[in-house]
């Protein structure tokens, strides 16, 4: 990740990073995976 500028959870508890600096939406899963980009 490249200079993130937010975060936020949901209510299954993924984590979402905007990743500023890579123009992408991270999203953590709970048992600690993290995605490239925005996946649903």
């Amino acid at each position: 990740m490249n200079n993130s500028v937010g975060i936020v959870t949901d209510s299954t508890g993924r984590i979402y990073v905007a990743d500023y600096g890579n123009n992408a939406v991270r999203v953590i899963y709970p048992d600690a995976t993290f995605t490239s980009g925005f996946e649903q």
